[in-house]
């Protein structure tokens, strides 16, 4: 297998699992039988979804007869996490499962190596080829101990044969989009769905407007909050008045409070808006809801009236860690390095649609939908997701919450950045 480093096409955060599983039975290595002829059994908390997740593990199975892995799903990452953080403390925790690089979120590679929760994964050969800054993001104490299967970016989604039968066009700047929101409007569809029932939803619109405003700008800001950087006295302010203008703007559906994610990729892969602002990753959920011959698209959300200006924020997807507890850990580390062969990294980079490998492999040729990330990567125009920064979970909770506030009519921009400073500081 050809391997590769992770360069800056891969980036940051990984904000995304639909799946979760169950049983810790003995390892390979004398324990019971796993069932059906299986000499172990893994359980397994997925970051993909079904969908997904089933061809892996049944090419997984063809090369290792003798290992049996059990998976359920959860719908939703807050539920995924709050699933994985509960048997975690009560001991019953997966064998392998997914997490979120960086330290920003509960279930995230900081928060779960410091809690002594993560197997150490320095020595595999896979973690040699992961380079700085994204080597940290899946690190504790210069130790790694996550492996990330593939990136994906944070951009705009548009249905192309839609934009083609109305005359209109992805808007390349920050003027451009607020007058598609209008035309949009004028021609009866929503420009956006925004499924801000969804907590985490909320973050993915000032994230791709805070890569240009904020992040390209001073690329060490995320680094230095709680340290240096405000919040309040930062573009992050205009990010979120810029999200409030869209709101205003009528970019979206009524209500969007009211929907949350599955309903979001529903209705968008229906037809029903233009696009959708969100992680590639999540492209292939749009396409199981289309008409299978729809054309997909994906571009950089613009926040200045300079295109070449425009930066998209670039993320860490399928996430997995090795449950320091685990009776099984040979036969966990077998299937996490064997994720990380070319076959397997190309396999479900097209599975997941919208994604491309964090490690190259040849065996993988990125479709058009995601071409803008090689794009903007080249272009030295991709900034990580900035939660892989922040020091604690609270400043990305203070942000949803304070961006649903916002839909609310309840909070302000400034507000919100004040919370987020709060949070960092404590």
């Amino acid at each position: 297998m050809k391997r590769s480093t992770l360069t800056a096409a891969g980036a940051a955060a990984a904000v995304l699992a639909l799946a979760a599983c169950t049983s810790t039975p003995q390892g390979p290595d004398g324990g019971e039988d796993g069932g059906d002829g299986a000499s172990a059994t893994l359980s397994f908390l997925s970051p993909w979804t079904q969908a997904q997740t089933t061809p892996m593990i049944e090419a997984y199975a063809e090369a290792n007869p003798d290992i049996e892995i059990n998976v359920t799903y959860v719908a939703g990452n807050e539920n995924a996490q709050q699933l994985l953080t509960t048997q975690l403390a009560a001991g019953n925790a997966p064998d392998v499962f997914y997490l979120n690089p960086g330290a920003g979120s509960p279930t995230s590679v900081g928060v779960l190596a410091e809690a002594g929760y993560l197997l150490d994964l320095t020595e595999e050969e896979w973690a040699g080829d992961l380079e700085e800054p994204y080597r940290s993001f899946l690190s504790h104490e210069d130790s790694v101990y996550a492996y990330p299967s593939t990136i994906f970016g944070i951009g705009a989604i548009y249905n192309q044969g839609m934009l083609d039968e109305a005359g209109l066009e992805a808007p390349q700047t920050w003027t451009d989009l607020l007058a598609f929101c209008s035309d949009a409007s004028a021609a009866g569809t929503p420009a956006f769905t925004l499924g801000a029932g969804a907590a985490w939803i909320n973050a993915l619109i000032p994230y791709a407007l805070a890569a240009t405003l904020v992040d390209s700008v001073d690329p060490e800001f995320e680094a230095n909050v709680g340290s240096g950087s405000d919040f309040s006295q930062s573009e992050w302010v205009t990010a979120l008045a810029q999200h409030q203008e869209m709101v205003d703007a009528g970019c979206f559906q009524d209500s969007p409070t009211g929907t949350d994610g599955p309903t979001t990729w529903q209705v968008v892969g229906q037809g029903e808006s233009f696009g959708v602002v969100t992680v590639g990753a999540l492209l292939s959920e749009i396409q199981a809801n289309a008409p299978e011959d729809t054309e997909w698209v994906m571009h950089a959300l613009p926040a200045t009236d300079d295109p070449e200006q425009t930066t998209m924020p670039v993320s860490l997807s399928s996430t997995v860690g090795v449950n320091a507890a685990s009776d099984q850990s040979e036969a966990a580390l077998d299937f996490v390095n064997w994720l990380s062969e070319g076959e397997q990294l190309a396999q479900l980079a097209g599975l997941q649609a919208g994604a491309v490998p964090t490690i190259a492999s040849d065996e993988f040729d990125a479709p058009p939908s995601v071409a803008i990330v090689n794009e903007l990567s080249a272009a030295d125009r991709t900034t990580p997701v900035p939660d892989l920064y922040w020091p604690n979970a609270e400043v990305q909770a203070a942000l949803h919450a304070g961006v649903q506030g916002m839909l609310l009519g309840e909070q302000t921009p400034e507000d919100v950045t004040a919370a987020m400073q709060e949070a960092a500081q404590g």
